[in-house]
């Protein structure tokens, strides 16, 4: 990007000198950009991670995917998310894991295996912990409500 700048005069110490001037409009061009580039690196990560909730995810591949450093990457998804992006991983499968309780017939041993839990129980511990109450018994009281859609924070300071 070719960034603009002007001479300007500046006066100090009663002496008149020479300074650069940046076109401030052009950076906060810039900083919209930047700003718009790291909320579509994120929607792409969230993507990634929606579409492969049964697999294991890896941090590493979510900073590649992102293009961001690995440090990078955790420190963006906590401020876009509100939360670590392991956290915010086990929240999605959990609440995947509701939706598919509470909408379909598939049983709780099969729903685990889809959203990412090698065993049926890792996912019955993390539901419980999450809601209080185990996958079977939010199934069976369909009058219990869980949930609560994700909070993107939209006002960062980049």
């Amino acid at each position: 990007m070719n960034q603009v700048r002007t001479i300007g005069k500046a006066v100090k110490d009663n002496r008149p000198y020479l300074c650069a001037q940046d076109n401030i409009q052009e950076k906060m061009e810039q900083r919209l950009s930047t700003k718009e580039d790291y909320r579509q690196r994120v929607n792409i990560v969230i993507e990634y991670i929606n579409n492969h909730l049964d697999a294991v995810i890896d941090l590493e591949k979510l900073a590649e995917i992102s293009n961001f450093s690995k440090w990078h990457f955790q420190r963006m998804m906590k401020a876009y998310l509100g939360e670590p992006v392991g956290a915010y991983i086990t929240r999605v499968r959990v609440e995947t894991a509701a939706k598919l309780l509470r909408y379909t017939e598939i049983p709780v041993s099969d729903i685990a295996y889809q959203v990412g839990y090698d065993v049926p129980s890792s996912l019955s511990k993390a539901f419980r912990l999450f809601y209080n109450i185990s996958p079977n018994e939010y199934r069976n009281n369909k009058n219990y409500t869980i949930m609560k859609s994700l909070q993107v924070n939209e006002n960062l300071n980049l």
